[in-house]
């Protein structure tokens, strides 16, 4: 019984989230708000299919709510724990440093052990975002306090 209260109040967040987002960002302009309109309503119907599921169909909630906590349970967790904490330091450290230490670091978190094959790839890739934005479109940007 546990379960299905939770999914229905998952659900009602996620309706309530959404509608809240929905009204910041109604008045973007010139149709800036259509694509949070369109990513907020999906979470609307979303949430109203979760709400509706659990309440048509409890008896799929019954299963144990408690996951094993073993690494594969544990990855999402630790993704989101360091790409929030890289969106936090964007502004601090700034976007280049930043993204190359993200890039060095959630190879690890996924399970890739090739060293050269990572330090290559976010040295590359930090570079050729650099060039891009910086150089040839001139956009700047956060530079943080080491650049």
């Amino acid at each position: 019984m546990f379960n299905v209260w939770g999914e229905r109040i998952g659900g009602a967040a996620a309706i309530a989230f959404g509608l809240y987002m929905a009204s910041l960002s109604y008045n973007y302009p010139v149709g800036g708000h259509m694509f949070p309109l369109f990513s907020t309503g999906a979470m609307i119907v979303l949430g109203a299919v979760m709400i509706g599921t659990s309440i048509v169909r409890p008896q799929d909630y019954s299963h144990a709510a408690l996951p094993d906590w073993d690494w594969s349970s544990l990855k999402p967790i630790m993704m989101t724990a360091l790409t929030i904490g890289y969106f936090a330091l964007v502004f601090r450290l700034g976007y280049f440093v930043s993204t190359l230490v993200f890039l060095l670091i959630m190879p690890y978190v996924l399970g890739l052990r090739a060293h050269l094959s990572i330090i290559l790839c976010a040295v590359l890739s930090v570079s050729f975002i650099y060039v891009i934005f910086e150089l040839a479109l001139r956009s700047r940007l956060p530079s943080g306090i080491l650049m």
